[in-house]
């Protein structure tokens, strides 16, 4: 085979610009600190970054939401806990107005206490947050979700709650329908209440009850009514759903518990013949017009021991009632606490796994300096090689000896 010049001097040339070409590659690698500098240095690895880079995004996206998840979530808490203190101040309200020895001014120094517990409350319930939405709205985050009334409050908002994506497949509120916290309390003691009728000429007052037997509650109302005669005082229960008396005539003694299908409370004092007490199934009350009612019998001055009889049931009533109500405050928060600390596991676990992302990235993107380093070191030599070489061989023709 015939090796022409003109071949030395091309293959010389291509030796050259090869050698040069992979030391320039590792010096844009070394000076840029990527391994890849576009899709078509290495396909397969530049394929693999995109899917990871691509992940990484998600994983910001979700960690700038859990971040605004938290600071929302804190600010829920904050507005719950304030209610919280509220209505124990109003319950200390309460308890204070349950004093028969109050002068006219020092109860009247009690019920502006309990008013402006009522008030802090209205504006609790119609707390923002940093960007001026309503907490306890529902979806309608854009308008007050409590109006105050003559008897209590008004709400605005709906049933919804908004729900923020913190990971995937999964999504927390952050919003609170205001109806499940400060409207659906149920009244007596959670399961059924007591009430005596207004017209009630006797000094009985009940108490709140206990469930002595779950299994055998029926949801009904019943009707205890108290009758006398020359010798003792009677009381007969009958369930007002079915009709039916369920006890009959018995006597009555302060002390003794009244029982029926699985529940029982006493009645202290002394009933009147005539005297009907009301036991129904414990149904949800608005908290404010629960405040208000609560606020309208402790102003009162009654005169007489039935009507202090009734006052100081209504009051016995509004305590129960308040109890409950700070109870639902108290799951509520527990709720919010337990969405924290799922939201501080999502940041721990999105920490980890951006981190491993961008390792995944790095590996792969990411030039390994001491290895660049010595490639950039024989590329040189190769070229440097090349280049007294290729000096050598274009000296190698007849036209030199000339």
């Amino acid at each position: 085979m015939r090796i022409s010049t003109q071949m030395i001097q091309q293959n010389g040339a291509a030796g050259l610009s090869n050698t040069q070409s992979a030391m320039y590659q590792v010096q844009q690698e070394l000076a840029t600190g990527r391994r890849i500098s576009s899709a078509a240095t290495d396909p397969t690895a530049a394929g693999q970054v995109v899917a990871l880079a691509d992940a990484e995004a998600q994983t910001l996206a979700f960690a700038s939401a859990q971040t605004q998840v938290s600071n929302q979530l804190a600010t829920i808490d904050t507005a719950l806990n304030g209610a919280q203190n509220v209505l124990q101040s109003f319950r200390q309200s309460l308890v204070q107005a349950g004093n028969s020895t109050l002068s006219a001014s020092d109860r009247q120094g009690v019920v502006a206490s309990m008013q402006s517990d009522y008030e802090q409350l209205i504006g609790l319930a119609n707390s923002r947050d940093s960007n001026g939405n309503y907490l306890f709205a529902g979806f309608n985050q854009t308008n007050a979700p409590f109006t105050a009334t003559a008897t209590g409050a008004r709400y605005n908002g709906d049933q919804g709650s908004q729900q923020v994506q913190v990971s995937t497949g999964r999504s927390i509120s952050v919003s609170v329908n205001g109806a499940d916290v400060f409207q659906r309390v149920h009244d007596g003691n959670g399961t059924f209440s007591v009430t005596p009728d207004a017209r009630n000429a006797g000094t009985g007052i009940p108490d709140a009850g206990t469930v002595s037997d779950r299994a055998q509650l029926t949801g009904h109302a019943y009707t205890v009514a108290f009758s006398a005669t020359a010798a003792q005082l009677d009381y007969t229960v009958v369930d007002q759903t079915t009709g039916a008396t369920v006890v009959p005539a018995s006597v009555f003694s302060p002390g003794d518990a009244i029982s029926v299908d699985g529940i029982a409370f006493n009645i202290s004092g002394t009933p009147a013949s005539g005297d009907v007490f009301t036991v129904s199934p414990s149904a949800n009350r608005d908290v404010f017009s629960a405040m208000k009612s609560a606020i309208e019998v402790a102003g009162r001055a009654p005169s007489g021991a039935a009507a202090q009889a009734l006052d100081t049931a209504a009051l016995a009533s509004s305590l129960q009632y308040f109890d409950q109500a700070l109870n639902s405050l108290l799951s509520a928060r527990a709720t919010v606490g337990v969405q924290m600390q799922e939201l501080s596991a999502l940041k721990t676990m999105n920490g980890t796994l951006s981190t491993t992302l961008q390792a995944s990235m790095s590996a792969l993107r990411d030039v390994d300096y001491p290895t660049a380093v010595s490639q950039f070191a024989a590329a040189q030599t190769a070229y440097q090689a090349a280049q007294a070489s290729y000096a050598k061989i274009a000296q190698l023709s007849l036209f030199s000896q000339l």
